[in-house]
């Protein structure tokens, strides 16, 4: 019998250590002697050296550099020190279920797919303040079917050129997704590295569909997609006042290895511009005819989105682009006149952290949508909330269940547990 590939799980982190152990606590749990956990340490300054150190498990794996990185060079020395034949990227205040990570193995022994894309299920940390409830899991029931299916990759990066795609995760994903070790050097074949943009995880999920004719999609999740006061995606989208607010300049102010010309400055606060630029540099860097790309579409959506942002950031973002446009004599389209326009400070939103919550989140709980609120001892980090989620949703098989008969069991499952977590009994945790 051949061994079992390996697979390596990257944790980049920088000053996280408080959320950072729940996270490879929920590694820890999965009983795998192929799985490998690469934490890349960017030169932290709290507990974040002890954190790891406290894990003691043999697969952990700690690098760090000599000095302090910009974040796409810290994804980059996570991946070069990583040895799988498979790569996984999460984030610091991520987790990784043992269910899942079943599912993802069964299916990798079956079919040696290059790519695995799966839906993280979304978990808001109870020390978020910038978000409106705190501590929630939420689970749609329709969305685990327990099974898989092949998606061919042209049509999709044909919707990223059309400008038609509604999120980046549209794409063939490492970030929450399994990439196989050609997939990753094909990429490294046409930008000498493998994380390239200035958001490392939009960057791949768009070269990655160039690389490889198809990936499959698991109808069952393998990780937890966490929302902490540290994030640094909800930061840029929320504008909190959270100390995710300092990882965004700090991310804006420390550019990464150039890696040819960047489309856009990425100081502008548009998740659509951010994938603007990294699609143009996989356009550019692949070959692809450029005349393939709806530019107009783009600039639209970008626009649309900077509509939605508050000042002082809607006018700079405009103000960026227009600049940009103009420089490069091309139609400013949206844009146009908004490099002369000086943003009012009158207009801008005052940047504040939400008082603390006083009265605990109500369940609520329908078959096509789980929602828990986190209470003491339950769904408090991470590391709870992948044992409950373990619990829940079952081994990741369909069992011979109809796709109607695992959404009831999975919300029977999730009811008890919502009325023990009320009654002030935690569920026991499942086996990992």
């Amino acid at each position: 019998m051949a061994a079992a590939p390996l697979i390596s799980v990257l944790v980049p982190t920088r000053n996280r250590a408080a959320v950072l152990g729940p996270c490879l606590a929920t590694l820890a749990r999965i009983d795998d002697p192929d799985l490998e956990i690469v934490v890349s340490n960017n030169a932290s300054t709290d507990d974040t050296a002890e954190t790891v150190a406290a894990v003691r498990d043999p697969r952990l794996r700690l690098v760090a550099p000599d000095a302090p990185l910009a974040m796409t060079d810290n994804f980059e020395l996570a991946l070069s020190a990583a040895r799988g034949d498979y790569v996984i990227a999460i984030g610091d205040d991520d987790g990784m279920l043992a269910s899942g990570w079943r599912a993802l193995r069964r299916l990798i022994a079956a079919e040696q797919p290059a790519i695995v894309n799966w839906r993280p299920l979304p978990y808001v940390w109870p020390s978020d303040p910038a978000r409106p409830v705190d501590g929630v899991l939420t689970i749609k029931p329709h969305h685990l079917g327990g099974g898989h299916r092949d998606v061919t990759t042209a049509p999709i990066f044909a919707a990223f050129l059309a400008g038609r795609i509604q999120r980046y995760r549209q794409g063939a994903n490492i970030y929450h997704g399994c990439v196989s070790r050609p997939v990753i050097e094909a990429v490294r074949q046409r930008f000498g590295r493998y994380f390239f943009a200035n958001a490392p995880d939009v960057g791949a999920a768009i070269a990655n569909l160039l690389a490889a004719p198809a990936l499959v999609q698991l109808d069952t999740p393998v990780s937890i997609g966490g929302s902490s006061r540290y994030s640094t995606g909800t930061a840029f989208k929320r504008f909190s006042g959270t100390a995710g607010a300092d990882s965004v300049a700090q991310w804006i102010a420390e550019a990464p290895t150039p890696v040819g010309a960047p489309t856009l400055p990425r100081s502008i606060r548009s998740i659509q511009a951010m994938t603007f630029d990294a699609l143009m540099q996989v356009v550019d860097h692949f070959g692809v005819p450029p005349e393939r790309v709806d530019g107009a579409a783009w600039l639209r959506k970008i626009a649309h989105e900077l509509d939605g942002v508050p000042e002082p950031w809607r006018s700079e973002g405009r103000q960026l682009m227009a600049a940009w446009l103009t420089a490069r004599g091309l139609v400013a389209g949206p844009f146009a006149g908004a490099e002369a326009a000086t943003p009012p400070d009158a207009q801008a939103v005052p940047v504040e952290e939400t008082a603390p919550r006083t009265k605990a989140a109500a369940h609520r709980l329908t078959p096509w949508r789980i929602r828990l609120a986190s209470r003491p001892g339950f769904l408090a980090d991470v590391r709870e909330t992948a044992e409950l989620c373990d619990a829940v949703i079952g081994n990741g098989e369909g069992g011979g269940l109809s796709a109607v008969g695992r959404m009831a069991a999975i919300y029977a499952r999730a009811r008890r547990a919502a009325a023990s977590a009320d009654a002030g009994s935690v569920p026991a945790p499942a086996a990992a």
